[in-house]
């Protein structure tokens, strides 16, 4: 089993869902471009991008749906050597797209719980100390999948979202909300004063501590 330093859960009832990653630290990144078929076409549908770089040689069904959607969204195209777009996404597989995008757009944190608190049942997912931007998108697109309400990450000493997460999520950044918070301890206080429970996992070595608090 995978784990990362610490995580939170919460929900009205007990959650039903953890997710554990491996966390360790990676270097900064671009983060105004997003790459691959499923992350582009995401961005794109979402009016987030700005200019779309595509392989030179790639031709097909993928290439023609894409090319569709940014002339649709009028986002300009511009037929780019391979070489290029590997050092474009520092030799990352980008499939042949390399999307331009305005700066990821987090939710406010008092947005988010607005939001979760209008659905039953919310179940909102917090990651303290997550560093690795591949276990980030993967969380994100578990947690796309199984309707959670929203994330929320610290801004210091954890990533952000990158071009690898959305990459790796999969779109999923484009559906989920996502809050980025200074202080994750006043957090938990807002959210137990608005009725969340918490129940919390740390990993330290091989050993796991789990714990669910109720709100006060």
């Amino acid at each position: 089993m995978l784990f990362i330093r610490a995580e939170f859960c919460l929900a009205r009832v007990n959650p039903a869902a953890i997710f554990s990653p491996l966390c360790y630290t990676s270097p900064m990144e671009k983060n105004d471009i997003v790459y691959g078929v499923h992350a582009v076409t995401e961005a794109l549908a979402a009016n987030t991008g700005n200019k779309l770089y595509i392989q030179d040689d790639l031709r097909g069904k993928k290439v023609d749906k894409i090319k569709d959607l940014a002339a649709e969204k009028k986002v300009s195209i511009s037929w780019t050597p391979k070489k290029t777009l590997q050092e474009m996404t520092d030799g990352a597989v980008h499939q042949g797209f390399v999307l331009r995008v305005a700066e990821f757009a987090y939710t406010g944190f008092e947005v988010l719980l607005k939001k979760a608190e209008q659905e039953d049942n919310p179940l909102l997912l917090i990651l303290d100390g997550l560093t690795d931007p591949h276990n980030l998108g993967s969380i994100l697109r578990t947690a796309d999948a199984t309707n959670v309400a929203g994330v929320i990450i610290p801004k210091h000493r954890a990533v952000g979202v990158t071009p690898v997460v959305a990459k790796t999520s999969t779109g999923a950044i484009e559906h989920i909300p996502i809050a980025r918070v200074t202080n994750l301890s006043q957090t938990l206080d807002k959210l137990k004063e608005a009725g969340f429970w918490i129940s919390v996992r740390i990993c330290r070595a091989h050993l796991l501590i789990s714990g669910i608090q109720q709100a006060s």
